[in-house]
């Protein structure tokens, strides 16, 4: 087995517990001594310490040296998932959630590097491990709402947490990983280039901003005009079609890689997400139409890393660690707006905002299209 499908494997059950927490924690507020608000920093929190390990990674992390840390970053995700089941309050669940926000930033950032190690096929693994790397989560997500009904929602969290250590047995050989040895380690790069973001950052920002909005909102939106069974079960529903679209995508993206342009793929996909954000505020959109609208907005990730894959060399990694950064501060802020919008009954000017940055996105990427420059920023001249 490959690398980089053996940490996507390990990813794919460490992500059952975040992806659930999206559905649980918004409905079950009160039973982990949550407000709504307090559930919108949860589900937030966990992406804003990745810019800062991003950062740390892209200045002065090798690639030999992230996949080293996958066995670590393993168990700490189990450790942290078991605490939602078994902790209550803000304070300890947001420990928690900060240490699960800094497992996936390694895993994740590790099974990148892992994929696109070896210039020849990076496209195909990284498709292959991304579709892989889903797969958890889309399961957890069908069979939590069985489990909840009959043991209730912490004991989801305490099962997935065991489950998720028993990824360790994918990546503890990755703790001697000695690396590539046919060149030399990237040189640090500028603190300044890991901080200010070019227009690929940008639109990873808006369309995480999206996609984290509408993953946490989706739950109370169906519940504000129905029961909490067709809450649970329509917001899982939206939530798995997210992610089964988003494997879709990415072994798609995957066998085209070479005749399928990103930046095609990647207008479709910030066309189809303002679509999305606008539909669901919308007060008939509740209910089939939702699990539409979240599915669509799983369309734009893959492209996003299949503009970064053409770098090489010394900007690989620095360039993955700023485009994460970016996406991540993006999908903190989601649910945290949404939740709180949500509360203070302005959901649709968040959408409209939400649909207004994605727009712009697209405008951009049309018009870099047709100058033939980088999103956002025409290169320098040498």
């Amino acid at each position: 087995m490959q690398r980089s499908t053996r940490i996507a494997s390990a990813l794919s059950l460490a992500a059952t517990g975040d992806a659930v927490a999206y559905l649980l924690l918004p409905l079950h507020a009160e039973a982990f001594g949550l407000t709504l608000a307090g559930v919108g920093l949860l589900l937030g929190v966990n992406r804003l310490v990745r810019p800062l390990l991003y950062a740390v990674f892209g200045r002065h992390a090798t690639g030999a040296g992230l996949v080293r840390l996958a066995p670590w970053a393993v168990i700490t995700s189990g450790l942290s998932t078991l605490a939602l089941g078994w902790g209550s309050g803000l304070a300890a669940l947001l420990v928690a959630r900060v240490a699960w926000g800094c497992c996936f930033a390694t895993l994740k950032l590790s099974m990148i590097v892992a994929a696109t190690q070896a210039d020849q096929r990076a496209g195909r693994r990284l498709a292959m491990a991304s579709a892989l790397r889903e797969i958890g989560p889309s399961a957890a997500l069908v069979v939590a709402g069985p489990i909840v009904f009959a043991v209730g929602p912490r004991a989801v969290f305490v099962l997935l947490g065991g489950l998720s250590l028993v990824g360790l047995g994918w990546v503890a050989g990755d703790l001697r990983f000695a690396g590539d040895p046919r060149g030399p380690a990237e040189p640090a790069p500028a603190l300044r280039s890991l901080v200010v973001p070019t227009g690929r950052d940008w639109l990873g920002f808006a369309s995480a901003l999206s996609v984290g909005g509408l993953s946490a909102s989706v739950a109370p939106l169906v519940a504000a005009h129905g029961t909490y069974r067709t809450a649970l079960w329509v917001g899982g529903g939206a939530l798995v079609a997210k992610r089964l679209l988003s494997v879709t995508v990415s072994l798609l993206a995957g066998l085209r890689w070479r005749r399928a342009p990103p930046q095609r793929v990647l207008r479709w996909g910030l066309g189809l997400q303002a679509m999305a954000v606008v539909v669901a505020a919308v007060p008939v959109a509740t209910l089939p139409l939702l699990w539409l609208c979240a599915a669509m907005l799983s369309a734009a990730g893959f492209a996003l890393l299949g503009i970064v894959l053409p770098l090489h060399g010394d900007r690989r990694v620095s360039s993955l660690a700023r485009l994460g950064a970016w996406t991540d501060i993006g999908a903190a802020l989601g649910p945290s707006l949404a939740l709180w919008s949500l509360t203070a009954g302005s959901y649709v000017l968040f959408a409209a905002a939400q649909a207004g940055l994605l727009v712009w996105g697209l405008v951009g990427t049309q018009r870099a299209s047709r100058e033939g420059g980088e999103l956002g920023r025409r290169p320098r001249s040498p």
